[in-house]
């Protein structure tokens, strides 16, 4: 493959472009090239071609080419419908060809035949036509959203391009049950298996070819076998699946059929995703939410979001995996509630059955109707990921019943030790655990994970409702019984300790014990000599009195020794908590 460094002439005519990226782009011409030379196998990605070669290139060859890889025929009739991609993909194809053109630069030149082929009229025309077939059926990338449950149904709605035939329904037919539905079955199971590899075989090479033909007329053979079978089930197959004016260029499937569950996508790692790399979490209200994970994105070739495995959004990043964790259990809440109320969700449902589940299940989210400032709270606007802030703050029934237990238990261990003269006038709490030893906290009691200036209250001030001394008093063995405590603490310890030097070195007084007030004082003047940097790597404002303490422990520079990005970004161990 030639690179763009091969002399300094080359290197100036062509952008810099990643190498990956490039090696895409070479996969093209060589399919291309190979079909220009009538080749039975695509060239080697080692083949270089002459500036001969890519000079005796015309608009015509690319156009065949383009008809071939889109309608698998050199010259297809004027209203034929594309069964290989759209219009994205021939801009692609046009993109990658004219890359190496010798001369990239210039339009087409009918009369002197030279310039950029990919730059002519007669290839603009071809993808100026695709296009206008795929606004006119609704198959666009500008189109993020599902179509609703009305324009679905709408005679005027088009199909989405698919590879299947137009009389075949992408949902399970429902219609009577006859002696020929078990044939029925088996061979809708081999078309769909069928559908699915040419639609992958379409993005292969030239040699894949008489494989994919010979499925396509394996297809053909079964529709006709299938339409032989019983008539009137295809009639049923066709209602069920969103027939409309008997027309079947205006068939809309309303009901996601296994056939979505074949869509799937190579990324550039090599690995099949149910996404392609474009694709990003969405970040919808929770309905919306809702009818992706039951329903797809049918518009956008995108399977049901239940039936993601966490490599389809591996490479997203963790957050990705995490969120998709998030969103099956807020998902299974508002199933189950539905399931309660007799709307049990299926293994397929339309957008209107999947509605009717939302509405059902969306009373067993537990949540504030009011916020804060005591507003009402219009849950059918709150984005999915606020939800499960409020769900993971809110506590569940068991969650009471347990915080009433660990009370109860505390309240019998606590004991009222003998005075010395030696003990702080306010360490005055001690509890008696199961094994004798008296300690300054409950068996019950967890190390808090809070924000800076909560910790700090708690390390200074007392908390006389839940009898605790401040927590500057607690030594290791207060904390022994509780996994990697010790280790909390001696952190804590530190961060608490230059934030009080910070604060007495500007005047403030550290009192032995202070009130909630005086403490946030103190720590709003001494909180700065962490030397925690303002801004996140990624350009954002940085809440330091809100961050965790645990995060301030792994960011705090309080010498000043290092102010780079990297010195943040390293990997020390976050506090744990046993839970």
């Amino acid at each position: 493959m030639p690179t763009a460094t091969e002399n300094d002439e080359e290197s100036k005519a062509k952008p810099s472009i990643e190498v990956k990226q490039l090696q895409r782009y070479y996969t093209v011409l060589r399919d291309f090239m190979a079909y220009l030379h009538s080749k039975d196998e695509i060239y080697p990605p080692n083949h270089e071609f002459t500036q001969d070669e890519l000079s005796c290139v015309t608009p015509q060859d690319v156009v065949k080419w383009m008809n071939v890889k889109l309608y698998n025929k050199e010259d297809p009739e004027e209203d034929a419908r594309p069964l290989n991609g759209s219009h994205h993909t021939l801009d692609y194809y046009k993109k990658s060809i004219s890359y190496f053109m010798p001369s990239k630069e210039l339009s087409w030149d009918e009369d002197s035949n030279s310039g950029n082929p990919t730059r002519s009229q007669e290839v603009n025309d071809i993808i100026k036509r695709v296009r206008e077939f795929d606004t006119e059926i609704g198959y666009s990338k500008s189109q993020k959203r599902m179509r609703s449950p009305a324009a679905s149904a709408h005679p005027a709605a088009k199909m989405a391009r698919t590879s299947l035939p137009p009389n075949f329904a992408p949902a399970t037919p429902v219609g009577p049950m006859v002696n020929q539905v078990p044939m029925q079955k088996l061979l809708r199971t081999m078309h769909q298996q069928n559908a699915s590899f040419i639609d992958l075989f379409s993005t292969l090479s030239r040699s894949l070819d008489q494989f994919k033909t010979t499925l396509q007329t394996n297809n053909a053979q079964i529709s006709t076998i299938l339409a032989t079978l019983t008539p009137a089930a295809a009639s049923n197959q066709a209602a069920a699946s969103g027939f409309v004016g008997g027309a079947q260029d205006n068939m809309q499937p309303t009901t996601v059929g296994t056939s979505m569950l074949d869509w799937q996508y190579v990324h550039p790692d090599g690995v099949r995703r149910r996404v392609p790399p474009t694709w990003t979490f969405p970040h919808s209200n929770l309905q919306e939410m809702y009818l992706h994970w039951h329903c797809g994105d049918y518009q956008n070739r995108i399977s049901p979001m239940k039936y993601f495995q966490n490599t389809d959004v591996s490479f997203l990043g963790k957050r990705a995996r995490m969120n998709l964790s998030e969103v099956k259990n807020l998902m299974i809440t508002i199933d189950e509630e539905a399931t309660r109320k007799g709307k049990i969700p299926g293994p397929t449902m339309t957008l209107n059955q999947a509605a009717a589940c939302f509405q059902a299940g969306l009373s067993g989210l537990k949540f504030s109707a009011t916020t804060p400032t005591g507003k009402a709270r219009n849950i059918m606007r709150l984005k999915w990921s606020t939800l499960i802030k409020y769900q993971k703050s809110t506590p569940t029934k068991d969650d009471e019943e347990t915080g009433d237990d660990d009370m109860e238990k505390a309240r019998q261990e606590l004991v009222v030790p003998v005075p010395s003269l030696d003990d702080p006038p306010h360490d005055k709490w001690w509890y008696e655990h199961d094994d004798g030893v008296k300690r300054r906290v409950p068996s019950t009691w967890k190390f808090p994970m809070l924000g800076v200036e909560d910790m700090y209250i708690l390390w200074h001030c007392e908390q006389e409702e839940e009898k605790l001394s401040p927590m500057k008093f607690l030594q290791a063995t207060d904390v022994s019984h509780v996994k990697r405590s010790k280790s909390n603490l001696s952190e804590v310890r530190a961060v608490m300790t230059i934030i009080d030097l910070e604060a007495a070195k500007k005047g403030m007084e550290i009192k032995a014990v202070m009130t909630p007030e005086e403490a946030k004082e103190c720590c709003k003047v001494g909180y700065t000599a962490l030397n925690i940097l303002a801004t996140t790597p990624d350009g954002r404002t940085r809440d330091v009195l809100r961050m965790k303490w645990s995060s301030a422990v792994r960011l705090k520079n309080p010498g000043g020794e290092s102010d780079t990005p990297e010195a943040e970004d390293a990997e020390l161990p976050e506090a744990e908590v046993d839970v």
